[in-house]
């Protein structure tokens, strides 16, 4: 269902407003692995290095927040300066 990608999405969200990163972390990669092209891949991909981040894998975080602009180059400008702050605040190479 087209509703699939969103669903995954907010249940992510869900789990990371509990601060329940390792299963929000997982809904997250649901959406990128699995609806890579959906509008919510781009938010899933800034999301899941957050959920990283809070489980003390900055490496991984870090990983994730570099491909993003070339992964998604047409995400929304905010999107792109969140990732950029992330990576400042988590000191990424």
């Amino acid at each position: 269902d087209s509703l699939v990608p969103n669903a995954l999405y907010w249940l992510g969200e869900t789990h990371y407003v509990q601060r329940n990163y390792a299963d929000a972390a997982e809904a997250f990669d649901l959406v990128m692995q699995g609806y890579g092209n959906s509008p919510k891949a781009a938010d899933s991909m800034l999301k899941r290095s957050m959920a990283l981040a809070n489980l003390g894998k900055t490496k991984d975080a870090c990983g994730l927040l570099s491909q993003l602009p070339g992964r998604y180059p047409s995400a929304p400008a905010h999107l792109k300066s969140k990732a950029d702050s992330e990576r400042q605040r988590l000191g990424c190479p």
